[in-house]
């Protein structure tokens, strides 16, 4: 799932925050992440090794949802989400099999690495507002048939 979603979303992520930027959203949050983890192992007393690019990958998608907000993502065939309900799902996954395998460390890395990528991509915080109310739409003008025909023409119309 990694290198799915550096392939996707990285790229495109790259291409809407530009390099620099993004490199800053793709290593600072894992880096805090780890090191969260680290010192949250340490003061458990367990060892727990952090390697790999999962939380650089989980600050891609954080940072996906954050840019695009509401527009919507196709995500697999018919699937379509808005970009920060697919961020958002992930995110939850990713926390719902660390609480469930009860690695605690871990949830700690994955908690500072999307909180520092949803503040370096300047989300807001903002509640997903309730959808206004649909206004009724103007009636249809009626249309009426123009008498025509030969000799029958009014000058007015072009029929």
């Amino acid at each position: 799932i990694n290198i799915i979603g550096v392939w996707f979303l990285a790229s495109a992520m790259e291409v809407a925050l530009g390099r620099a930027r993004f490199l800053v959203v793709f290593f600072f949050p894992a880096v805090l992440g780890h090191v969260a983890q680290g010192v949250v192992s340490a003061l458990l007393g367990n060892a727990f090794v952090a390697a790999g690019c999962g939380l650089s990958v989980l600050a891609v998608i954080v940072a996906f949802g954050v840019h695009y907000d509401r527009t919507p993502a196709r995500i697999w065939g018919r699937l379509i989400l808005p970009a920060r309900g697919f961020a958002a799902l992930l995110v939850a996954f990713s926390l719902l099999v660390e609480l469930v395998s009860r690695q605690w460390p871990a949830m700690v890395g994955t908690v500072v690495s999307v909180l520092m990528s949803y503040v370096l991509c300047g989300g807001k915080g903002e509640p997903i507002a309730p959808s206004k109310p649909v206004r009724p739409s103007r009636p249809r003008v009626q249309m009426q048939v123009l008498e025509g025909g030969k000799g029958k023409t009014d000058p007015r119309y072009l029929n």
